[in-house]
């Protein structure tokens, strides 16, 4: 666990066979991040009644859950403009 701009995050390595498959067992409430694309081997997901991001990418996992809306909104804008260039 750390923190990084006012949200706790949560990594670890777990590789799965596609991501696609990641959707189908997050409980509701989760929804895919259109603009981070479509591959087997990355995705962003976000719940925005819990103001958390997950990201999945070749293995390795990050969970952002941040305290308040304002810091959910700033880091899943963030996450959008990143991936726009990625």
């Amino acid at each position: 666990m750390r923190m990084m701009r006012g949200c706790v995050v949560y990594d670890c390595f777990y590789p799965v066979s596609s991501a696609f498959n990641i959707e189908s067992s997050l409980p509701k409430g989760w929804h895919r991040l259109d603009d981070a694309g479509q591959a087997p081997y990355y995705g962003v997901w976000y719940n925005d009644d819990e103001r958390k991001l997950l990201s999945y990418a070749e293995g390795d996992w990050s969970l952002q859950e941040c305290g308040s809306w304002d810091k959910y909104i700033d880091e899943k804008n963030r996450t959008i403009e990143f991936c726009k260039h990625y």
